[in-house]
């Protein structure tokens, strides 16, 4: 919604998949981002439209640092504090910026693994 993409997905896909019990991964990839390269602060845009429609324990981040081209404020893992702190000054608690950096996907994982030979 925030920015046509073919591979960005519809509010409405946001929907499905939080009825299927899915996950989110939120790109790091500029090209995704916006057409001005995106920015750590458009990120945060992304997370709070896809929490708002789906719910923030369905939304992490999903990632590429070894094979796309980053926001052009952002070099590598060592800007997830940063991305942490926007989202604090954005209005996520704690607790929901921790969900979204991790927390969420561990659960998700988790959840499925469990009873699973995969263990």
């Amino acid at each position: 919604k925030l920015y046509d993409h073919k591979r960005n997905l519809t509010d409405e896909q946001l929907r499905y998949l939080a009825e299927a019990r899915g996950m989110l991964g939120i790109t790091f990839a500029r090209g995704f981002l916006d057409i001005n390269g995106g920015s750590i602060d458009r990120i945060v845009d992304h997370v709070i439209h896809a929490a708002n429609i789906m719910g923030i324990n369905h939304v992490c981040f999903g990632s590429d640092f070894d094979g796309t081209d980053l926001p052009l404020d952002m070099t590598g893992q060592q800007d997830l504090e940063q991305l942490r702190r926007q989202m604090l000054e954005r209005n996520f608690s704690s607790q929901e910026a921790d969900a979204v950096l991790g927390e969420n996907l561990v659960s998700y994982v988790g959840e499925r693994l469990e009873g699973s030979d995969a263990l």
